[in-house]
């Protein structure tokens, strides 16, 4: 047992140094402490990173055994990091651990409310593989924190199955749900605060029933999020659409693709539908004299929408000005009458 265990550590140990070496889009940020758990520090291993915290794992747990534990007896984590979780997602995992059974553990903690049990804090998918095919999960079972568990959590999954955009900002909304912090939140999802902003942003303005309509939508990033909360929230457009909208999509991407079309055209026709105009006499004539009161030097006329200014036939002089000098003349009164409009 004890040499199983150690090509088990080993495996995982390989796995986590393959997953260090891809670039990391943002810099890990400064760790920080969840009030309800109230650790006095984040274990060391975190501040280094995701595969740092599984190689501290490891070694700590040199001392303990891999254990077989029966799949009925693991709970899901409270936090979930993936949208629902598909045949095709499991099929080629589940061949795999059929063919050479499970090579990399999965992490659990004891469940402290119900004795005998276990909380899963990765592996969620290699154990419905497990599941479907009746095996126990081959497990490491650590005492672990709150903060720790979502720590690793949140680090494992984004090192071996980089989660889509917003499976990672469910994932996000709902640790901040829980009273997370948000530099906890950042640290198990490696992101920094502009991108948590982004998330939230998402999660806050688009529906929970159309995102879990749509699904995990892999290859959408948060740039395309944006776009639709921008339509949502500054196009004043309705995010929401009938049970039957993504019948012909063909996958995730597809379905989003199409929801975020269907946004654009709502936008598109709000933006172009004529507005109510207010009702204008159809003709209207003003003379126009000078403070005098006698001296009449032309006439404001109205017809419709339209304002005609006209000058006195006997007022050559000064048609001919007002000629040169029309265009700005009518910029200087609208600069006005928008100066006034704001006040």
């Amino acid at each position: 047992m004890g040499g199983s265990a150690d090509n088990e550590a080993q495996a995982l140990s390989k796995g986590a140094a393959a997953d260090a070496s891809a670039p990391s889009e943002h810099a890990p940020p400064s760790p920080a402490l969840h009030a309800a758990s109230k650790p006095s520090s984040i274990p060391a291993a975190f501040h280094r990173g995701p595969v740092a915290a599984l190689e501290n794992d490891l070694r700590q747990s040199m001392s303990q055994t891999l254990r077989d534990i029966d799949t009925s007896l693991i709970d899901p984590s409270p936090f979930s990091d993936r949208l629902a979780i598909t045949e095709d997602d499991i099929q080629d995992l589940r061949d795999s651990i059929e063919r050479s059974g499970l090579r990399v553990p999965i992490l659990l903690r004891p469940n402290t409310d119900k004795p005998g049990r276990f909380i899963i804090v990765y592996g969620r998918r290699r154990l419905e593989a497990l599941k479907s095919l009746g095996m126990p999960a081959r497990a490491l079972v650590r005492d672990m924190s709150d903060v720790d568990s979502v720590l690793a959590q949140g680090q494992e999954n984004n090192a071996r199955l980089d989660p889509s955009f917003i499976e990672k900002a469910l994932f996000a909304a709902s640790l901040e749900g829980a009273g997370y912090e948000s530099r906890v939140i950042q640290d198990a999802l490696n992101v920094n605060k502009t991108y948590l902003s982004h998330m939230r942003r998402v999660v806050t303005n688009v529906p929970d029933a159309v995102i879990r309509q749509i699904g995990s939508a892999q290859g959408v990033g948060w740039k395309k999020w944006h776009e639709a909360v921008d339509l949502i929230v500054k196009g004043g457009v309705d995010p929401e659409v009938p049970a039957d909208f993504f019948d012909n999509a063909t996958d995730r991407d597809a379905r989003f693709a199409a929801w975020l079309e269907h946004l654009r055209k709502l936008e598109r026709q709000k933006r172009h539908k004529p507005q109510p105009t207010e009702k204008i006499a159809e003709r209207c004539v003003r003379p126009v004299t000078l403070r005098d009161g006698r001296t009449r030097i032309g006439e404001v006329r109205r017809n419709g929408g339209a304002v005609h200014l006209c000058t006195d036939p006997r007022e050559m002089e000064f048609s001919r000005w007002l000629d040169a000098n029309g265009e700005e003349l009518l910029a200087r009164l609208y600069d006005e009458f928008a100066e006034q409009s704001r006040s």
